[in-house]
């Protein structure tokens, strides 16, 4: 009668305490764990961010930049999705699943499966102030296509999900959260993103990965791999402090909202299957 709630959990960039959104009273029962600014030195992400993203890393650190802002200010102007390609090996997942998670408080989802439409529960998708989108097939099936670009224009666009649980009554929750796709630098792969949709232009940027940094460990070298990840982990206070205090974007490269978003021209370029020839091959 009088302390019911309609779910209780963790909300993407929401405190824990009650939440009244929609009409529903919601229970979150955790918080994102920000990391505290410090100032200090940030070699190996200096490193290797300049390695792969080279002239372009100001988009990339401006980026991170307003999407930490956005999680600890629960809200602010919609941030566009991330898209990053490359060739195999680069490294193009250290930066979401380790710069991007440690700046967003830890919390990682991987919202494929829910957005290809195999499943309907998503409650881990909207608990997680980081959508990291890898390893996606670019061979979908059409409706598993369709599926996919939808949720994605839908979860770029919006302030709020729907939110299912297994078991529970689906209902709409505000969410701050960030979302990066990787992939491979392949014609065939860029069919995943609505890249013609007008739509989109000011909420979908896409960078190049130029090549993999000389201090990456090798796949087989899983003891450098974990001691690289322990250094990183260290530097993402000095590197925020960096981003709040002392970076400053270049004019040419700025964006705003309701203005297209930079999209690498080298990228553009590769050829992307015809859709006519794509619906008579499936």
């Amino acid at each position: 009668e009088r302390d019911c709630v309609s779910f209780a959990g963790p909300i993407a960039g929401q405190r824990s305490g009650l939440l009244v959104y929609n009409g529903q009273r919601m229970l979150v029962t955790t918080a994102p764990a920000l990391p505290i600014p410090k100032k200090g030195g940030f070699p190996l992400w200096y490193e290797i961010l300049s390695a792969q993203y080279g002239d372009h890393l100001p988009l990339l650190l401006e980026w991170h930049r307003q999407a930490y802002l956005r999680v600890l200010n629960v809200g602010g102007p919609l941030l566009p999705a991330l898209a990053v390609a490359g060739a195999p090996g680069t490294g193009k997942t250290l930066v979401g699943n380790v710069l991007t998670r440690g700046l967003l408080g830890g919390r990682v989802a991987n919202p494929v499966m829910y957005m290809r439409g195999e499943t309907t529960f998503n409650a881990d998708v909207c608990g997680s102030e980081t959508l990291l989108l890898d390893d996606i097939p670019s061979r979908m099936q059409k409706d598993s296509l369709d599926s996919f670009q939808g949720l994605l224009k839908q979860m770029i666009a919006a302030p709020f999900d729907t939110l299912h649980g297994k078991g529970k009554e689906a209902l709409t929750v505000p969410v701050v959260r960030a979302m990066m796709v990787c992939m491979n630098a392949e014609a065939h792969n860029f069919r995943i993103l609505p890249l013609d949709d007008g739509d989109l232009d000011d909420k979908l940027m896409l960078l190049h990965v130029l090549k993999r940094p000389d201090c990456l460990p090798q796949s087989h070298e899983y003891e450098k791999q974990l001691a690289l990840g322990k250094a990183l982990v260290k530097e993402i206070p000095h590197l925020l402090w960096h981003l709040l205090n002392d970076f400053k974007m270049p004019k040419a490269l700025r964006w705003v909202r309701g203005e297209p978003c930079f999209r690498d021209t080298a990228l553009l370029a590769k050829p992307i299957e015809n859709d006519s020839v794509s619906r008579v091959l499936w």
